[in-house]
This record gives C-alpha cells, sequence and structure tokens, in this order.
C-alpha cells in the first residue's frame, strides 16, 4: 500500500512538460518584426516584416523530438515575369519597363542586359521604366531580371533591337510574399524556437 500511495505521490509531483505550441515573438533583430503561432490543431502561422520586404506563410507543423518542421500549405505560386509588348522607337537606344498585370509601373526590379560585345550592364527599373544612354552604341542581345529579396529571377530574354527596341515585360505576383517553407526547422529550447534562415539564426521567444 505504502509503495502504490508513493508512486502515486511522484506521478502528481511529476511537472508537466510543454509542448511547442504557442505565440512567439523575435528578438534580437532592430527594425524587424516577426511573429510564429504553433497552433495546438498542427496549423502554424508565420510573418515578418523587414524594411521593403514583407512575407508569410501558413500550413501545417510537426515535431520530432526537440525539432519543429513547418510546411507551407497550399505550396505558394512564384511569380512570374514574362514578355509583355514590344515596339520601336527612335527615341532611344533601347526601352525597358515592368507593369504588373493591370499595367502599372513597377520599380526596383533589377536587371541585367547583355550586349554582342563588352560588359553587361546592371540597373532597376522606375515606376516609369528605364531609358538607356543616348550614347550606347553596343547591340543588345538579352535581358533578365530580378527581384532577389523574393528570390525572383526571370528566365534570359533574347533582345532583337532591329525589331523592337521599346520592350515591356509582365510581372504577375501571384503568391508573392509567402515563403514556401518545406519542412523548415526550428529547434526547440526551453525558453525559444530557433530558425535557420540563410547564414544566420533568428530567435523566437514566446509571447
Amino acid at each position: 500500500m505504502l509503495r502504490f500511495a508513493l508512486a502515486a505521490l511522484l506521478l502528481a509531483a511529476a511537472p508537466v512538460v510543454a509542448g511547442p505550441e504557442g505565440r512567439y515573438r523575435l528578438t534580437g533583430v532592430q527594425d524587424a518584426a516577426s511573429g510564429i503561432e504553433l497552433r495546438a490543431d498542427h496549423t502554424f502561422s508565420y510573418g515578418l516584416s523587414y524594411g521593403a520586404l514583407d512575407e508569410m506563410a501558413e500550413g501545417v507543423w510537426k515535431q520530432a523530438g526537440d525539432t519543429v518542421l513547418l510546411t507551407t500549405q497550399p505550396t505558394p505560386k512564384p511569380p512570374v515575369i514574362a514578355p509583355g509588348t514590344a515596339t520601336r522607337t527612335d527615341e532611344a537606344p533601347l526601352r525597358l519597363r515592368v507593369v504588373g498585370p493591370a499595367g502599372q509601373g513597377v520599380a526596383l526590379v533589377d536587371f541585367e542586359i547583355r550586349y554582342a560585345s563588352g560588359e553587361p550592364r546592371t540597373g532597376y527599373t522606375q515606376d516609369y521604366g528605364w531609358t538607356s544612354p543616348g550614347d550606347e552604341a553596343r547591340t543588345p542581345v538579352s535581358v533578365r531580371f530580378a527581384v532577389p529579396m523574393y528570390g525572383i529571377t526571370s528566365p534570359v530574354f533574347p533582345i532583337d533591337a532591329a525589331r523592337a527596341n521599346d520592350l515591356v515585360f509582365v510581372l504577375t505576383p501571384n503568391d508573392l510574399g509567402v515563403i514556401d517553407f518545406r519542412d523548415q526547422k526550428l529547434t526547440v529550447t526551453p525558453d525559444a524556437l530557433l530558425m535557420q534562415r540563410g547564414n544566420g539564426t533568428l530567435r523566437y521567444v514566446r509571447d
């Protein structure tokens, strides 16, 4: 009887180990706001805002020991940059413009133009586009676009400037800003979740 009573006492006194469920906020990164919520039904929400970058994700999580794995659901559809209209102009050697689906100009899209000779030219668009300097006498042969903060890189588009040198490209955002987590690892510590992103570690503490 005493043995059973002692066992019951030990079980009653044993601490309840909390699971990783809860809300967490990012610490230690200046000018960044970010949070993770792990819900009891094994769904999660994630968001981050840092300078011009805004990203989010929702999906499911699972736990294996001291690790939580995040997977975005449904799988986000990445943005697409595709050729639009192409016309001739005598006002400049080359004009580029990136627009959204409704025709609005899109600024801050990086580009790299390659020529038949010499070094490539790099730059970025304004909402009204980009115009090649008037003294550029080289023949452009291709252009590629990128938005590095969102991991967007277009195919290489050939340029036939004799046929068309006023070129419009269409950026279809689709699920722009939705991060495609695929078993993104979170390390569970007694007081935080640790996420590896790029070359750094993000530390999230419970709210």
